[in-house]
């Protein structure tokens, strides 16, 4: 620590040394340092430069209940020559380089839906370009624009879903969206083209309960919408599987066919949400022998399943239709 403190002292009077024996004096400097910058950039603004610089055409006096389409305000580019004074002007004044566009020159019938607009860019700039400036070129070579009038369009939402349920659980029922449609305004040009209206990617993976959440409306540019965001719900519940033994009903087939046929009952597996099972569902189910007069020749007579309880999804059925063991000719 001492070591370091005798440095520190050297070091300090060595620079008092040095400053006492060059004495400077700093205001005559900051003088004239700042006289030779003047003179600097009077030479430097009296010389002509070559730049290409953005200019913003800006659309103005546009009619009610009427809108440009790809935007009010659009850019070009000009390559052009002049002094450093007038490129001086475009960097300080704003109305050097935003360039309007009196629409009502160009919409005259507002009982029209939309009007084009389509003006060279170098007639343009003769009539709306400082004189200062020598244009060499522009970009782009033509300002174009859609007048469209604006109107309301209701239109369905769709959700985007990359959602999963853990391993024996499902959705119990369709996903819920509230609202499900929303309303849009803007230039009818523009809604003319749009169907859906889309939320941003919801994702979700093992699910085992229900749950709700906001989701936002993805933004289309130029239009307005009624909301920006919907209430996304889904209901979750865990699947019980079953499965149980169902006497076959042969009323319908011949006394003479029943006894050429061996089987008396199915095997039904099914699959059921908790939340929608009853005991009694087991015995609900009902399993018919369709005999029909083509059954001989068939060799077969079809199963069908009845009074199946809602919210049961049948997996399976064995046998799925009864066969004879004899067959006579």
């Amino acid at each position: 620590m001492n070591i370091i403190k005798t440095h520190m002292h050297a070091l300090w009077r060595f620079l008092k040394k040095f400053f006492k024996k060059f004495q400077i004096n700093y205001i005559a400097f900051g003088i004239f340092l700042g006289i030779s910058s003047f003179f600097w950039l009077l030479n430097a603004l009296g010389k002509i430069y070559t730049l290409t610089v953005p200019y913003t055409v800006e659309y103005q006096n546009i009619p009610k209940n009427f809108a440009a389409v790809e935007s009010h305000q659009q850019q070009i580019m000009i390559d052009q020559t002049a002094s450093g004074y007038s490129f001086l002007k475009y960097y300080l004044f704003d109305t050097y380089f935003v360039k309007p566009i009196d629409v009502s020159e160009y919409v005259t019938d507002t009982t029209q839906k939309s009007h084009k607009i389509k003006i060279s860019t170098l007639e343009f700039l003769s009539k709306n370009h400082s004189e200062l400036f020598e244009i060499n070129s522009v970009n782009p070579h033509e300002i174009t624009n859609t007048i469209s009038k604006i109107v309301q369009k209701k239109v369905p939402v769709r959700v985007n879903l990359d959602i999963n349920c853990k391993d024996n659980y499902g959705f119990v029922s369709p996903h819920l969206l509230e609202p499900d449609s929303i309303t849009l305004k803007g230039a009818k040009i523009i809604l003319d083209t749009i169907r859906y209206v889309y939320t941003e990617l919801l994702e979700r993976d093992d699910l085992n309960s229900s749950f709700s959440t906001s989701l936002h409306i993805i933004p289309i540019p130029g239009v307005k919408f009624e909301k920006s965001y919907i209430k996304f719900s889904s209901v979750v519940d865990k699947k019980l599987f079953h499965i149980i033994e169902v006497p076959i009903n042969m009323s319908l087939v011949p006394e003479k066919e029943q006894r050429r046929i061996s089987e008396s009952f199915v095997i039904v597996s099914y699959a059921v949400f908790s939340s929608d099972y009853d005991k009694s569902m087991d015995t609900t189910i009902k399993a018919v022998a369709t005999y029909t007069k083509n059954a001989k020749k068939e060799k077969s007579i079809p199963i069908s399943l009845q009074n199946i309880p809602k919210g049961i999804t049948i997996l399976s059925v064995q046998p799925s239709e009864l066969t004879y063991f004899n067959f006579e000719k």
